[in-house]
């Protein structure tokens, strides 16, 4: 199983934070410049609602990437935990078959025992007939 780097996530969080701290400032900008036209008439209050609607948008957008950022902190976050969950799983699987190869290692030596010292008892009963 292949797993996105953690690293790169937070690295593409950040460079999505950094947009939306750049969309923001430009915002505040626009905000400012939309206040600032002493321009008066119908058509004035419709410019003005229709960058009050834009600079709304504007600012859906910049949520939606800080949204995204810590989308992806958090997905970083969890392929860190998995991966060492991974690797804790691996270390206990590692544990377990070398416990497993001794304990084998050590009943075959056992056995080899056993199997040895019947032989020689039955080598003993075979010359003692002879």
């Amino acid at each position: 199983m292949l797993f996105p780097s953690p690293e790169e996530l937070d690295e593409l969080a950040r460079r999505l934070d950094h947009q939306a701290d750049a969309l923001s400032d430009q915002v505040r900008g626009f905000d400012a410049d939309v206040r600032a036209v002493r321009w008066q008439s119908v058509g004035a209050d419709r410019y003005r609602a229709d960058c009050r609607e834009l600079g709304g948008r504007l600012r859906r957008d910049e949520d939606r990437l800080r949204d995204a950022a810590d989308d992806l902190r958090s997905h970083a976050k969890q392929v860190r935990e998995r991966i060492a969950w991974m690797h804790d799983m691996y270390a206990a699987v590692r544990r377990e078959a070398e416990e497993t190869w001794n304990a084998v290692e050590h009943a075959a030596d056992e056995t080899f025992e056993w199997g040895e010292d019947r032989a020689r008892e039955a080598w003993d009963t075979v010359r003692s007939w002879l």
